[in-house]
C-alpha cells in the first residue's frame, strides 16, 4: 500500500503544479494562492469549503476592482 499511496500523492502534487501554473497569472491571484496555503498549513480548524468561498469572493471583488 505504501507504493500506491506515494504514487497517488505524486500524481496529486503534479496536478496541483500544472493547475497552479495555468491559473496564477498575476499578483492578486498569487496573493490569494499564498494566503490559502498559509491558512491550510497553520490553521487546521478552517474548513476547506469556507476557504474556497472566501477565495472566490476575493477573486470576484478583485475582478470588479480591475474592470
Amino acid at each position: 500500500m505504501d507504493g500506491i499511496t506515494s504514487a497517488v500523492v505524486g500524481a496529486l502534487a503534479g496536478a496541483v503544479v500544472v493547475i497552479a501554473m495555468k491559473s496564477i497569472m498575476d499578483i492578486p491571484t498569487a496573493f490569494i494562492a499564498a494566503f490559502t496555503i498559509i491558512i491550510l498549513l497553520f490553521f487546521k480548524k478552517f474548513s476547506e469549503p469556507y476557504i474556497i468561498l472566501v477565495a472566490a469572493i476575493a477573486g470576484y471583488l478583485l475582478k470588479l476592482s480591475y474592470s
